[in-house]
């Protein structure tokens, strides 16, 4: 084989480059499902890495009018911090009736400050039948709906100065109490709606070592704290130590790599929130305690689910959902090979002059072919940080 042959067999999706006598050379990986790597040389596709992670929580949609927060006295004295405390900026984030509820449809200060989550497993029950008088048995799987609803979790952040995040748990928490007992009344609308306006949904990213590529993502719906964890003010002697602060979450369902989840992440950052009946506002309420896919309630919704008729799922990041209008991923026009070395210098540009990002979205990125020169679009995830929506004008 000439050479010529051998650089025209080169897949660039498993091609490396490595420094080789102050210069750029190109090896072929191994193919793990083809042939061996007995010596076990390391590369970039010997093993997975996850650096990064993002949780996105969305605004619980609280209804915090003057009659909640005059109800609440440490709703109403936080309305009235200091700016430097991120008081008014927290009752804000999750105010329904005009403040950044409505506007911010992601709780940024928890995607930040988070430090630790780790996902939970799926488990099917196993089911035995047949059983011999010799004790023999045939074990079948069963349903797995007793790991993927009605369980909890827990969330380590890194508490900033002016403790924002204990304050936004404590908003929250403070809230759903008093709804419980009276105390306060929940958005006209959502009542009529007979939705619940504290729950929220939690997505989680897995991000390659690209600091881009998707590897692992899932949804967790109807989420709420369910305790405040202020045995992590504990003085101490020496003191200067960062405070972390870990928060219990309770949820409804979860689902993980499904690729729904991806295409509502997108709705639910652009705020298309579509409401005026009770089934409406189920399936598309930011909060909504049915916010999975076909795998719950289907058989009662069956005719109002958008999930229904689906295009093929090779085809839905790029079409999207069939009968409701949902658009598919929008394409990243970004040259991987060529632009992404300068990814990070770029990034870090943007966060220490411009003061970060103001959107954060899942797009389809476009890399372009080492041989012909064309972009090509892939159907692979990737996670955007912008100060504009892919659809938007920049």
């Amino acid at each position: 084989m000439t050479t010529e042959e051998q650089e025209s067999t080169y897949d660039p999706s498993i091609v490396d480059d490595i420094l080789y006598d102050g210069g750029i050379k190109k090896r072929k990986s191994t193919d793990y499902f083809t042939r061996y790597n007995h010596l076990r040389l390391k590369d970039a596709s010997s093993y997975a890495q996850a650096p990064l992670f993002y949780v996105f929580m969305t605004a619980p949609q609280l209804n915090l009018n003057a009659n909640t927060l005059s109800s609440l006295p440490f709703l109403a004295t936080l309305n009235n911090e200091a700016s430097m405390f991120y008081g008014k900026k927290i009752i804000d984030s999750m105010d329904a009736s005009g403040g950044g509820g409505t506007s911010e449809r992601i709780l940024k200060i928890l995607t930040n400050q988070c430090e630790s989550f780790t996902p939970m497993d799926i488990a099917a029950q196993t089911v035995n039948h047949s059983e011999t008088w010799t004790k023999l048995k045939h074990a079948y799987p069963g349903e797995d709906n007793d790991s993927r609803s009605a369980g909890t979790f827990s969330m380590e952040y890194k508490e900033k100065p002016g403790i924002p995040i204990t304050k936004t748990h404590k908003v929250w928490y403070d809230y759903i109490q008093a709804c419980r007992k009276g105390y306060v009344l929940r958005e006209e609308f959502i009542r009529k709606q007979r939705a619940v306006d504290y729950f929220s949904s939690l997505y989680f990213f897995l991000i390659e070592p690209d600091h881009k590529g998707i590897l692992f993502y899932s949804r967790y719906t109807g989420v709420v704290p369910t305790g405040l964890p202020f045995s992590a003010f504990e003085g101490k002697k020496a003191g200067g130590e960062p405070i972390k602060v870990t928060i219990p979450y309770s949820y409804t369902y979860k689902e993980e790599m499904e690729p729904e989840i991806l295409l509502d992440f997108n709705d639910v950052v652009k705020g298309n929130v579509v409401t005026g009946s009770l089934f409406d506002a189920m399936q598309q309420f930011p909060g909504k305690i049915s916010g999975m896919t076909t795998s719950l309630f289907k058989d009662l919704f069956t005719f109002f689910n958008p999930f229904a008729s689906l295009d093929d799922p090779q085809d839905i990041l790029e079409t999207g959902r069939s009968g409701n209008g949902s658009a598919p991923l929008p394409a990243l026009n970004k040259n991987y090979h060529t632009s992404g070395i300068n990814y990070l210098d770029e990034e870090i540009h943007n966060i220490t002059d411009q003061g970060g990002s103001s959107f954060a979205y899942v797009a389809r990125e476009t890399r372009k072919d080492f041989k012909s020169g064309q972009n090509t679009i892939e159907n692979k995830p990737v996670l955007v940080f912008s100060d504009y929506y892919a659809d938007e004008p920049e």
